[in-house]
């Protein structure tokens, strides 16, 4: 699924944890982050590559994100690009 439509599917849930699960259902066709938020306190940070994908989550109220890998999922992950479209590699 191209990664804008994976915006607009988390846009119809009512809360963070439905636009996750949404987001990461359907199969990717290119890396997305989406910062997720809901009027519960709900703050979600979903670092979805093609095939995997890991959700960072708030501490103390607190998510930030810097635009690479932070999941500990991720660690120790390499990122390789062919033009725009991000691929990982093993370690």
């Amino acid at each position: 699924m191209p990664r804008y439509l994976l915006s607009r599917l988390a846009l119809r849930e009512g809360s963070a944890e439905a636009a996750r699960a949404a987001v990461l259902a359907p199969p990717r066709a290119a890396s997305r982050n989406l910062l997720i938020a809901d009027d519960r306190g709900t703050l979600l940070d979903v670092e979805a590559l093609r095939r995997e994908a890991a959700v960072l989550r708030d501490v103390d109220g607190l998510l930030v994100h810097a635009n690479h890998l932070e999941a500990p999922a991720f660690a120790g992950a390499r990122v390789r690009g062919r033009g725009r479209t991000p691929g990982r590699q093993p370690p």
